[in-house]
């Protein structure tokens, strides 16, 4: 179903979904997270930020780091949407959640979500 800010988020301050928090069954190893990539459709800005070890403190980093925020411009196809760091990756976390928002627009529509990560050999 899609996400309708003006219906499930009556304030008019978009609409957003908070993954589970991911340790990719193995809660103890530490991982270097690469890129997520993301396919959703829908109308305003996309805004990815995240949360590591079950904090539940999401972070946005600039926008010279992590590519963060970008325009939705298509309710009607599904697009695959990547967010990594310009320079290494997410370094030495145990699990990561993710907070996807759309802001500006009409809501949006959530079709997949891939994570693609290393587990650290000590």
């Amino acid at each position: 179903d899609k996400v309708n800010s003006e219906d499930e988020c009556p304030t008019g301050g978009g609409a957003f979904i908070e993954t589970k928090d991911f340790d990719f069954g193995n809660p103890s190893s530490l991982k270097n997270i690469n890129y997520i990539d993301i396919s959703a459709k829908g109308l305003g800005t996309l805004k990815v930020s995240y949360a590591l070890n079950n904090s539940g403190n999401f972070t946005r980093e600039p926008i010279d780091e992590l590519v963060t925020s970008i325009p939705f411009t298509d309710e009607f196809n599904f697009k695959t949407f990547r967010f990594q760091k310009t320079k290494g990756s997410i370094k030495n976390c145990q699990s990561i959640q993710l907070r996807i928002e759309v802001t500006g627009g009409k809501g949006f529509e959530l079709n997949d979500i891939s994570i693609v990560y290393r587990e650290k050999t000590l």
